[in-house]
């Protein structure tokens, strides 16, 4: 499929190269989401190459090609302008070389080349740092990361995602930087969060939160000893603002890669929801997070009967985030696996029956129906439609 493009570029007199993530998941042999193409060829020349093509940033020389339905960027050597807004160059110059390319990108593991037979072109170091597990900054990193504030989430991203250590130069740079994390756009900031929290690291997201990444979005980090709720912590390899990082990965990294699950507990850990909002999360992934927060904050029941009281009222994905953290997500789980009642709509008997037992419609029967349902709740057993009625005109 990308052999295809590298072809028609190389057979049209162009020079192009798979460049990035996809060089570098390759290396890894990890699934490949998003190819990248680098070439000579401008936009222009892209477009008339090629049948099917989208304008997906013409402006930065990328032009999304369609092949066999799979969507590749080809994207023009260039060099960027000055960066005034922490976030995008304010202009871009094309007809750099493949090595100036790769000299403007974030991240040395994101910045190698490969030819059409297999070829790694490695002009900074990106090689080794792989092979060393190593996040480091294309070049001066203090540059990089005030060009542009995102590489901050995407060094601690790629750092979870892949079991990396975050070079020390790079992460005093990120320390320095993180005041400019607000150019950043709430949904881009999302994204990255998404996927550190959703990667088989997801207690990274502490090291994001104490580098100061998040200021405004979270309330001020609490400490081991004043947490919300009691957790098992881990230091990371390098201390933030002089002091061992608190990540209480414990509670994350034993959940299933759930998004609103690990969103929740996130929240609960953090002992505030809000964050979900102000990162205008989709609208399940808030209301959980803010049911989740209430729950715990109120104390999680110990009792069977308490567990589904609440899963009556809030989404389960709720109630499993606050369990998580109180230590109880299993006995929440065996109730959602049990089919047992915590809902009116799960009684053996309805509505219609009531009325056809002589219940009155109205609040009366509202009322009957949830002194059913709490009498279930306390007694599975008793859920059966005769046993119901028995009791009903006892």
């Amino acid at each position: 499929m990308t052999n295809f493009i590298l072809r028609r570029l190389i057979g049209s007199g162009f020079s192009a190269y798979l460049v990035g993530g996809c060089v570098r998941d390759t290396l890894l042999k990890r699934p490949v989401t998003d190819w990248d193409i680098a070439t000579s060829a401008n936009p222009e020349e892209v477009e008339r190459l090629f049948d099917k093509t989208v304008k997906t940033g013409e402006r930065f020389g990328t032009i999304t090609v369609i092949h066999d339905g799979v969507p590749v960027e080809v994207t023009t050597y260039r060099r960027d302008g000055i960066y005034r807004d922490n976030r995008h160059p304010e202009s871009v110059a094309f007809g750099a070389s493949l090595d100036e390319d790769l000299q403007r990108r974030d991240l040395t593991i994101n910045a190698m080349a490969m030819t059409e037979s297999g070829e790694i072109i490695d002009p900074i170091g990106g090689l080794r740092d792989l092979e060393f597990g190593v996040i480091r900054a294309v070049g001066d990193p203090e540059t990089r990361f005030a060009e542009d504030a995102l590489r901050m989430f995407r060094a601690f991203r790629f750092k979870a995602q892949l079991g990396f250590t975050i070079e020390r130069g790079t992460r005093q740079a990120i320390l320095k930087h993180t005041h400019t994390a607000g150019a950043i756009s709430p949904e881009r900031i999302a994204a990255e969060l998404t996927k550190t929290l959703m990667s088989d690291n997801p207690g990274v997201v502490w090291e994001v939160v104490d580098a100061g990444l998040l200021a405004g979005y979270v309330p001020k980090w609490r400490t081991k000893s004043d947490a919300p709720f009691p957790q098992t912590h881990v230091a990371s390899e390098e201390p933030i603002n002089g002091r061992p990082i608190a990540t209480p990965t414990d509670v994350l990294s034993t959940l299933p890669q759930s998004h609103n699950l690990r969103w929740g507990v996130f929240c609960v850990l953090l002992g505030d929801a809000t964050i979900a909002q102000k990162l205008r999360l989709p609208a399940k992934t808030q209301k959980i997070g803010f049911a989740a927060v209430q729950i715990a904050q109120a104390g999680f029941p110990q009792t069977r009967a308490g567990i589904k009281c609440l899963l009556a009222i809030h989404p389960p994905d709720a109630v499993k985030s606050a369990a998580a953290v109180g230590g109880t997500s299993q006995s929440v789980d065996e109730i959602l696996q049990s089919g047992e009642c915590y809902k009116i709509e799960h009684l053996a008997i309805s509505g219609r029956d009531l009325l056809d037992a002589g219940i009155p419609e109205g609040p009366e029967l509202g009322k009957a129906l949830q002194k059913l349902l709490e009498h279930v709740i306390d007694h599975p057993e008793e859920n059966e439609k005769a046993k119901l009625l028995r009791m009903l005109n006892g």
